[in-house]
C-alpha cells in the first residue's frame, strides 16, 4: 500500500519499481500493489529517518544511528546527505577512515551544486588533516 503522492520521480529514494507498475486496486490516493517489488528506496528513507531520531534525541545514540545510516546507504546510495550524516557519526566514534569513506561517497552522489560540493570537499580535507576532535560536523543540507 502506497500513497500515490510518493510515487513521483525523485533524485533519491525513488520508487521506480512501483511507479512503473499498475496497482491492483486504487482508493483515491491509496494504491495497492500485489506482487514482489524492490522497495529498498522506501526502507532506506525509513532507516535514515530512524537514524535522525537517534542523533537528535536528548541523549544521542551515535552507535545506533551509524548502524541505521549504514543500512540506509546500502539500501539506496543515491541520498548523498545520508552519507554526510554517516560521516558525522564516524567522526563521533573517532573512525577517520570510515568518515573519509562516507564523505567521499557523499561527494560522489552529490548533485552538481556550486555551494554544496565545496563544503563536502572541505570536510574531507579537514577530516584528513585535523585531529578528529577539531573537525566540526558537516551540516546536512536537507535538515534546514
Amino acid at each position: 500500500m502506497v500513497d500515490a503522492r510518493f510515487l513521483g520521480r525523485k533524485p533519491f529514494w525513488d520508487s521506480a519499481a512501483l511507479r512503473d507498475s499498475a496497482p491492483t486496486v486504487r482508493f483515491g490516493n491509496l494504491l495497492i500493489f500485489r506482487g514482489t517489488f524492490s522497495c529498498s528506496a522506501l526502507l532506506a528513507q525509513e532507516r535514515y529517518e530512524d537514524a535522525l531520531s537517534k542523533i537528535y534525541a536528548e541523549k544521542p545514540d551515535w552507535e545506533a544511528a551509524e548502524g541505521l545510516l549504514r543500512q540506509s546507504v546500502n539500501l539506496d546510495p543515491s541520498a548523498f546527505f545520508a552519507f554526510i550524516e554517516l560521516g558525522n557519526a564516524c567522526i563521533k566514534r573517532g573512525a577517520r577512515e570510515d568518515a573519509l569513506r562516507a564523505y567521499s561517497d557523499a561527494l560522489q552522489h552529490a548533485p552538481e551544486d556550486s555551494g554544496l560540493r565545496p563544503s563536502i570537499e572541505e570536510q574531507i580535507r579537514k577530516t584528513s588533516s585535523l585531529p578528529l576532535t577539531q573537525v566540526p560536523e558537516l551540516r546536512d543540507p536537507f535538515l534546514e
